[in-house]
């Protein structure tokens, strides 16, 4: 007890996990609320009404990925403030930019996008798809701008009245049977309510440094962070396009609403990789650059994979275990085949967890092209796997689909560790450390399995 008592002490003593602590608050009480939706929502709106919104919310990922250029991940990085709202400029101009192209599309071709996708009934939806990239961009831009304040309660506030407005806005409509477009209006609303509020934050404090921004400072930004839209955008969308696009496939192609299935399992395993990964990962990359100019970024990396480590793998894993018992009694009947699919994707989220909080490190240690070829590979392997699936098991293409993402993310996380970290005999102390804990969380999610299965056997 005493030792645990020290650890404790010592977390909340230490700068970067109160910052983490700030940020897992907010995004805690958000899917608080996520996950107390959605077993209204799946009761509201069937699995084919989740495979349109997976349709959506796919299309829009993958665009919204490079949308900004890659100038909003480059806004914590500059020294000078001067050079970093320039960034955010350029970031929303070219979310801008892009957003009036896809209105134009969505406007007036709309139907001939659908039917080239043979998904005709989508054709309604797809002006939800600028909508969303405008937001996602604005979203992203202003929210890397909170990260380089180190301002992480407001983006923790902004997400309890995202996730807020998303939740009201889809039972609502869903009671008044308005379905599929109401699940499709939550998801909007929650980057529409997200972006709108970071604007006002960033009007109400940084409003004097709007003065600072010309086109000429614009351009020479733009040359300085060339390496951003020229290898981290691309980057980024085959990273997006990877996750994605086989999900387009899957609702394509497959019968049945298996990418709904998929949607809702992804969507239940985001809520513990986004309560710590992403909060980690905005306080890794707010730190990151001063750690490299120190040359203390191997120590640094060591520290972050190690908390990572033990705190999010254990509790990954016994969800993984207790999925497929559970998810039909909390989200209904229909849903058993997504608890499925999240065991199966267990593996995949928790190398996801270890790896993508610390990719930020090849951004600052100029890496960019490596971590092309990386999102290359894995667009290469997801998209090629879910193909093969179609072609030789089509019934397992989900599972296909999970399998690939774990291979990706395994190969992800031993590139990052051999660019950031202090070396292997560092790595290999972690582990050790950090194994009886995952084996605890293994042990009880296979206990929990066993007595939840016989239970509901004994039901029956």
């Amino acid at each position: 007890m005493k030792l645990l008592g020290r650890w404790f002490a010592g977390l909340i003593s230490d700068r970067f996990f109160r910052s983490v602590g700030i940020l897992v608050g907010g995004t805690a009480a958000a899917h608080l609320i996520t996950m107390a939706t959605l077993p209204i929502a799946t009761r509201l709106y069937r699995p084919a009404d989740f495979a349109i919104l997976a349709f959506v919310t796919s299309a829009s990922s993958i665009i919204s990925a490079a949308a900004c250029l890659r100038f909003d991940i480059a806004i914590p990085i500059p020294r000078d403030d001067r050079e970093a709202v320039n960034c955010l400029a350029l970031a929303i101009f070219w979310t801008v930019v892009t957003t009036l192209l896809l209105a134009v599309l969505a406007v007036m071709m709309s139907g001939q996008i659908a039917q080239l996708f043979h998904r005709s009934d989508y054709a309604p939806y797809l002006w939800l798809v600028p909508v969303m990239v405008c937001s996602m961009g604005v979203y992203s831009s202003l929210q890397y701008w909170f990260v380089r304040r180190g301002q992480f309660s407001t983006i923790a506030s902004n997400r309890v009245l995202q996730t807020s407005s998303s939740a009201a806005t889809q039972i609502i409509l869903g009671m008044s049977q308005f379905a599929p477009t109401g699940l499709l209006l939550g998801v909007a609303a929650n980057w529409l309510v997200g972006s709108v509020g970071l604007s006002v934050r960033f009007l109400r404090r940084d409003t004097s440094l709007l003065s600072t921004v010309s086109r000429s400072m614009m351009v020479n930004v733009f040359i300085a962070q060339r390496r951003f839209p020229i290898f981290s955008a691309p980057e980024a969308l085959l990273n997006s396009a990877s996750i994605f696009v086989p999900i387009v496939f899957i609702s394509i192609f497959a019968n049945g609403p298996e990418s709904g299935f998929i949607m809702l399992a992804m969507q239940v395993m985001q809520a513990p990789m986004a309560l710590v990964g992403s909060a980690v990962a905005n306080v890794y990359f707010a730190e990151a650059p001063a750690q490299f100019r120190a040359n203390r970024l191997g120590e640094f990396t060591d520290q972050i994979f190690s908390r990572l480590l033990r705190s999010g793998v254990g509790p990954l894993a016994f969800a993984g275990f207790v999925a497929p018992v559970t998810f039909s009694l909390i989200f209904g009947t229909e849903w058993t085949r997504a608890g499925e699919l999240v065991s199966w994707m267990t593996p995949w989220f928790i190398m996801q967890f270890l790896s993508s909080p610390l990719s930020t490190s090849l951004l600052v240690t100029s890496h960019q092209s490596t971590a092309f070829v990386l999102q290359l590979f894995g667009f290469i392997v997801r998209i090629g796997a879910v193909l093969a699936a179609f072609l030789t098991a089509p019934s397992l293409v989900g599972e296909v689909y999970a399998l690939s993402g774990l291979l990706f993310y395994a190969v992800y996380l031993v590139v990052v560790l051999a660019i950031a970290s202090n070396g292997i005999r560092s790595l290999r102390r972690e582990f050790v450390r950090s194994t009886p804990i995952v084996l605890s969380w293994i042990l009880a999610g296979f206990a929990a399995n066993v007595a939840l299965a016989t239970l509901f056997s004994l039901r029956g």
